[in-house]
């Protein structure tokens, strides 16, 4: 079960010690080891140092690190005052002729964690989660492979099912870009015991393993559908079907506004259970994006600019959505002026996922700089993620219009409000898309 240790440090000499101290001896307590351990005591660190090492900020800081079914999440709650967030930037370089070289801890903060998220509170507050995923050191059993089955029935997903299920993908599946523990037997286990995994296994008349399908939170409002994944040499296209719609009906009951899917197989998948929603567009990848809904659509503001107009509205018209759309004719831009995007790179497939933490008027250049470093790395496909709902996020349409990228993916409350992804793919020839 989830865990939480959770203390509101006020401003004093101590409250760099005492926070750092909090972390690692709860870090330990929750399980973690001292590699993590310290990488959260890092993180904590950084940002309580370069919060009060003025001594002017009287405001209390609310810090939690809490255990997660697959990973470990400290989350630090601030009023950030006169802390410079865009030394969050993944490809931030401190200025050395400044006298802000202190900032160069907080990129160090964000690098040194496997996810790191930061959102905008009430009463000019944020709120900044740094997680670190669990290492899975069990060797994964081989297993081998159904074969051709006389028939396959549905079940309910057991430890042992669903590990040996765990182990036929991490088979079938181990090169393909996800962190190396993503696929594990164990992690699985682990996800379906917290209560974050819902899945249908299909087994043969040995009571073994033949396919199946799971679905996890991954974003705010929005379960991402995995599969469905079929063994057996044969009845792929029936035991397909019958593990999504029955995954389908299961989670139709919890409290999401859709499944959004792009991780499956071609050859056996059920498109006409679910709605096309985009295409995942880059040199190495040409597939469909796919779209279930949960719940009916209570409607909301969506935020349009000219530049990508016909792309959302032909979206939306297609989906039937009740939107209240609003095209944003000036250009205004927020008073903020450093922007703040979190990065996620992959060297093996050469792709890039941007996502916008914090608005700011210096949006084109932030853009410019990462698109910089991701060339300098080999990156040859960047995609940016805009919140429909945010009018500042719509704003940056425009730039990256400008900077070569085109919309790919709408889904319908897939981030706060609707999601758009803008996408780019570059050849290092001099061609670019």
């Amino acid at each position: 079960m989830e865990k939480i240790y959770k203390k509101i440090f006020f401003p004093s000499d101590t409250i760099l010690s005492d926070s750092v101290n909090f972390v690692e001896k709860n870090s330990v307590a929750l399980g973690c080891d001292k590699k993590t351990a310290l990488k959260l005591r890092l993180s904590c660190e950084e940002i309580i140092s370069a919060l009060y090492k003025d001594n002017k900020n009287l405001n209390p800081a609310e810090i939690s690190i809490e255990n997660k079914a697959d990973r470990t999440v400290l989350s630090i709650k601030i009023s950030p005052l006169s802390l410079d967030l865009k030394a969050f930037n993944l490809a931030y370089k401190p200025d050395l002729e400044s006298q802000k070289i202190n900032n160069l801890g907080l990129a160090i903060a964000s690098r040194y964690v496997d996810d790191f998220s930061m959102e905008e509170l009430q009463f000019e507050k944020i709120l900044i989660n740094f997680s670190v995923n669990k290492k899975y050191e069990a060797k994964i059993k081989d297993i081998e492979s159904p074969g051709e089955i006389n028939f396959y029935r549905l079940v309910k997903p057991s430890r042992e099912l669903i590990m040996e299920f765990g182990s036929l993908l991490n088979k079938v599946y181990k090169t393909f870009d996800f962190y190396p523990d993503f696929f594990h037997p164990q992690r699985l286990n682990d996800l379906l015991s917290f209560g974050e995994l819902s899945a249908v296994i299909s087994v043969n008349e040995n009571n073994k393993v033949t396919g199946g399908a799971f679905a996890i939170p991954t974003r705010p409002q929005m379960l991402e559908f995995f599969g469905p994944f079929v063994f057996s040499l044969n009845k792929k296209n029936e035991t397909a079907k019958d593990l999504a719609c029955h995954l389908l009906e299961k989670v139709a009951r919890k409290n999401y506004k859709g499944v959004f899917c792009t991780f499956y197989d071609n050859s056996y998948f059920p498109e006409k259970y679910f709605i096309p929603t985009g295409k995942i567009q880059n040199k190495n990848l040409q597939k469909t994006a796919w779209y279930f809904p949960l719940s009916d659509d209570e409607g909301g503001k969506t935020f349009i600019h000219p530049s990508i107009k016909d792309y959302v509205l032909n979206s939306i018209e297609k989906q039937d959505l009740p939107r209240d759309i609003h095209i944003i004719e000036t250009d205004s831009v927020p008073e903020i002026k450093s922007s703040v995007l979190a990065s996620k790179i992959s060297r093996q497939t050469k792709t890039s996922a941007v996502k916008i933490l914090l608005s700011g008027s210096d949006f084109e250049e932030n853009i410019d700089i990462h698109m910089d470093y991701f060339k300098d790395l080999g990156i040859e496909n960047f995609t940016v993620d805009l919140d429909l709902c945010d009018k500042f996020q719509a704003l940056a349409s425009p730039v990256l219009i400008k900077k070569g990228f085109k919309p790919s993916i709408f889904l319908p409350c897939g981030a706060k409000g609707d999601l758009l992804v803008m996408s780019k793919t570059i050849s290092f020839t001099g061609d670019e898309n």
